[in-house]
């Protein structure tokens, strides 16, 4: 007896498989992002100061006006002797393209990678483009040592790795996720990315200052490498896959997800790509990324040559920026699911209010930075805010392409990803062109003047033409002729007395 409840108790205390993968799931993606975040800041300690010529010249009287930030008398958020910048002199085009070339290769590759997703291995893809990764990671500073365009092209082919990544991602939590536990599942995985975030910004900035902008590249890509061992030993491509699942948990999982996994199926493009629900979602990832790849990339840049923090400080603002975001994500994720259970508001009704909070509150936010002029303490307020606002989208309709069509996700995921690609390279190069040796408040009121517009309008878009609806194209004709042609086999099997029968109650007329 006793025998028997102490195995009751086991098994009542075993973790389902499909949280032990979002579990090693969360850790890479969380890895992944301190290694990915690290250049943004490392770079502004690499380039020579004198590579943006009007804030460095700011002592020069010629220089000083009311377009430019003065230098603040707190000398300690003063950019200090250690903190004076590299040997690189790159100017801010140079720049942004080493930190977006990883950007420009997922470009080139992830349709691709939606076509390899759903004919390959998932997870030995993810393990691929990991391995990839850390290599490019550990090569930077010798390649940046060496010539600035190798260390270029290294992040672009770094990049065309990456772009097979986001569709095999999305393609393994289709399988694991039910729909009940798909936007908490995946909302803490999507958290990750801003909690790894977090402390590549506050961590590198000291790490720089300590030991030298080489030294985060070899740290970050050791961590990283060292997650490929338990994604290698705990992750599955599909329950049916899994050798320690419980046939329980299989079959929960099977019953919840209402997905084709035993073919390889035609991918509708036509119908996709005509498909207004679709567009909705798609235009919904264009206003979210344009204003996550600035942030991303030249936050740090911002606070450094207009607002002089030190590269340490700038690192901290970066990361309580990216710390507004997690605070929203699991706010926003609670409120959602708790009014969505109590029936107080729909699916999609909640994707439009959600949706509003990430597009409307950054808008206006990111204007209202224009107004305070070289105030410190508002902008970086306003700045905060504005990554407040941001994370409310993980309740919006960021999963919005499993509500359309489940069974076609990697297809999905490698269209919303390479209009992903084409606005994180658009963003940050207009940008850093506004900005090329123009550090001045005109040049960045234009660039948040112009984050603004691209943020608000996909809002409309989404208001009137998004769906949280299956579509017929995501239920192909095979399946459906099978399902007829089964029907039909058991129709024929059944004794003619009872077809008759059957027949005669359809056709009766009282």
């Amino acid at each position: 007896m006793e025998t028997q409840m102490a195995h009751t108790e086991k098994r009542r205390i075993k973790v389902p498989v499909r949280y032990v993968f979002a579990g090693v799931r969360v850790l890479m993606v969380l890895i992944s992002s301190v290694q990915g975040g690290c250049m943004s800041l490392a770079i502004t300690s690499m380039v020579k100061s004198s590579s943006s010529s009007a804030t460095n010249t700011t002592n020069n009287a010629t220089q000083i006006s009311s377009d430019v930030c003065p230098a603040p008398l707190d000398t300690d958020n003063v950019t200090t002797a250690k903190d004076k910048g590299g040997d690189f002199e790159w100017s801010e085009l140079t720049q942004s393209y080493i930190t977006n070339g990883p950007t420009y290769g997922s470009l080139c590759t992830m349709m691709l990678g939606a076509y390899i997703a759903q004919r390959l291995s998932p997870k030995m893809i993810i393990a691929i483009v990991t391995s990839v990764s850390v290599l490019a990671t550990l090569l930077t500073p010798v390649l940046a040592n060496w010539n600035v365009y190798a260390l270029i092209v290294s992040r672009i082919l770094h990049g065309l790795v990456m772009g097979c990544g986001m569709p095999a991602s999305g393609e393994l939590e289709s399988s694991w996720f039910p729909p009940e536990e798909r936007q908490s599942l995946s909302g803490i995985i999507m958290s990750a990315i801003h909690v790894g975030s977090i402390v590549s910004s506050s961590l590198t900035g000291v790490l720089i200052e300590e030991y030298g902008w080489e030294f985060t590249f070899y740290l970050y890509g050791g961590l990283c490498s060292m997650s490929l061992l338990l994604w290698a030993l705990f992750v599955y491509d599909t329950p049916q896959k899994h050798p320690r699942i419980t046939e329980e948990e299989k079959e929960y999982i099977a019953a919840r997800i209402n997905k084709i996994t035993d073919e390889k199926l035609p991918v509708p493009w036509l119908q996709m790509a005509t498909s207004p629900p679709v567009w909705a979602y798609l235009t919904m990832s264009i206003s979210i990324t344009w204003l996550a790849f600035i942030f991303m990339t030249e936050l740090p840049t911002y606070l450094k040559r207009m607002l002089h923090y030190s590269t340490s400080k700038a690192g901290y603002i970066t990361s309580l920026a990216h710390a507004a975001t997690v605070s929203s994500q699991i706010v926003c994720a609670t409120v959602s699911q708790w009014l969505r259970r109590k029936g107080y508001i729909s699916q999609l009704t909640s994707y439009r209010i959600f949706n509003a909070i990430a597009t409307l509150g950054p808008a206006a936010t990111v204007v209202a930075i224009t107004q305070v002029g070289c105030d410190a303490t508002a902008i970086v307020v306003l700045l905060l805010m504005t990554m407040l606002f941001h994370g409310s989208f993980i309740s919006g309709s960021m999963l919005n392409h499993m509500d359309l069509a489940i069974n076609f996700v990697p297809a999905l995921v490698g269209l919303n990803g390479t209009i992903i690609s084409v606005v994180g390279i658009l963003s940050p190069t207009l940008t850093a062109a506004i900005i090329n040796n123009n550090q001045t408040l005109t040049a960045w009121s234009t660039v948040f003047y112009m984050s603004a517009a691209v943020t608000a309008v996909p809002y409309v878009i989404f208001f009137f033409f998004g769906s949280v609806e299956e579509q017929s194209w995501n239920k192909p004709k095979t399946e459906i002729s099978k399902k007829a042609s089964k029907a039909t086999a058991q129709e024929s099997h059944r004794p003619e007395k009872e077809r008759s029968v059957s027949i005669d109650h359809k056709v009766h007329i009282p």
